[in-house]
């Protein structure tokens, strides 16, 4: 009986700690997000950066979406940045705005790997810039002050 016992005991401690290892693994948190809506109110540029944890699995992306906000779709993946792990801190420093109602640019740093780009969705054009606060183009950052063009 005693025997039993101890397997028992030792059967619940692997189960709690197989599952307090599980959830350890997979968690993620949205550490920063943003949106910006074109200048006739027809469409909505959201971004949102998520950390993923784990043991040796820890991944930072950010994903910028696009949605008509007149229609029911869900919202399109526009781009994917995957940020360099190797970055403190683990900013992109992304900026979104519009030029006009159809063109959407995106300004980043921090070289992340931009795992996919999308040029055009619906009448909407995209633009990628890479602005390096590093060389001081900073002053140029569009988010801090009104768009230049």
């Amino acid at each position: 009986m005693i025997g039993g016992l101890r397997c028992c005991k030792a059967v619940s401690l692997i189960f709690i700690g197989v599952s307090v290892f599980a959830t350890g693994c997979n968690g993620s948190d949205t550490i920063w997000s943003a949106e910006a809506r074109s200048p006739d109110g027809l469409w909505l540029a959201m971004a949102e950066t998520v950390q993923t944890g784990g043991f040796g699995t820890g991944l930072t992306t950010t994903d910028v979406n696009l949605k008509w906000v007149r229609g029911s779709d869900r919202p399109e993946t526009i781009l994917v940045f995957v940020h360099d792990p190797k970055s403190v801190p683990d900013t992109i420093h992304l900026c979104m705005y519009w030029v006009t109602p159809s063109h959407l640019v995106v300004t980043y740093d921090g070289h992340p790997r931009v795992d996919f780009q999308v040029v055009k969705d619906g009448d909407v054009e995209i633009s990628l810039r890479e602005i390096s606060t590093k060389t001081g183009d900073l002053q140029n950052w569009p988010c801090s002050t009104a768009p230049k063009s």
